[in-house]
């Protein structure tokens, strides 16, 4: 019998690596860092691991893990239950990593980045506006960004070291 077509191969081995950087950048959500006496946000580190997301993980654990890592960053960072598995089930829905193509370097981590802060972002912002009933401060909101965007390199180069060698070389 001949298949046409045939979906690839999905593997939630690949997402035991990922799992343990999701709950460690949950556990540094709440961190801020002090420089220049301004409070530096590690709460949208999370996206960095989203936007790295392994190709060949299955879709309904990728969504399981998403919303038990917002429901983490919700505990951890004192916030509303809910808004961070909604930023990140939309942001997942809207860029599927699942699908992104295999090519790897810095150049792609940044442009996924990318790709997942312009869609969280907004997400993020409004649905903050609809639970709060406030805009957020747009000066600490990009201070956070920032600091996401300054951390990829080194989220990159653990992810390459460590993942490669627990799930296999599929990222």
């Amino acid at each position: 019998m001949a298949f046409v077509n045939p979906a690839p191969v999905r593997r939630n081995s690949h997402l035991v690596p990922t799992a343990v950087a999701l709950a460690l950048a949950g556990l540094f959500s709440p961190v801020h860092l002090t420089l220049f006496d301004q409070p530096w946000s590690l709460v949208w580190l999370p996206f960095v691991i989203l936007s790295l997301w392994p190709r060949q993980a299955g879709p309904v654990a990728s969504c399981i893990l998403l919303f038990l890592a917002g429901l983490w960053v919700d505990w951890a960072t004192l916030g509303a239950t809910g808004q961070w598995p909604f930023v990140f089930l939309v942001t997942y829905a809207v860029i599927r990593p699942d699908q992104a193509e295999r090519v790897r370097g810095l150049t792609v981590a940044f442009v996924r980045l990318a790709k997942a802060l312009l869609v969280g972002g907004p997400v993020f912002v409004l649905s903050g506006w609809l639970v709060y009933g406030a805009w957020p401060d747009w000066i600490a909101l990009g201070r956070g960004i920032f600091v996401a965007v300054v951390m990829l390199p080194l989220v990159a180069f653990a992810r390459d070291m460590f993942a490669g060698r627990l799930a296999g070389d599929d990222f």
